[in-house]
């Protein structure tokens, strides 16, 4: 048997300690994570509602319908109404 000290251990949780150093106080509580994806003051808006849209996930045959036009989906945050742009 060697005398020779054990190495330090790493412990996962010790990566990232959680200091409140870095946090923001002047963040408002997100209610849902589709309103977490609308930070941005530069959105387009929704014409039923006036809500803030978001780009919407391409289906299957929507890729070859944006490979020949420049419309894409958008979601309305707020009525959820999903419509080409």
């Amino acid at each position: 048997m060697s005398t020779d000290p054990e190495p330090p251990r790493l412990h996962l949780g010790n990566l990232w300690p959680d200091d409140d150093k870095d946090a923001d106080s002047s963040k408002v509580p997100v209610t849902s994570a589709w309103k977490a994806a609308a930070s941005h003051a530069d959105r387009p808006l929704c014409g039923r509602c006036a809500g803030e849209l978001v780009r919407s996930r391409l289906r299957g045959y929507e890729r070859v319908v944006t490979f020949f036009t420049k419309a894409r989906p958008y979601r309305c945050l707020d009525c959820r109404a999903r419509r080409w742009r």
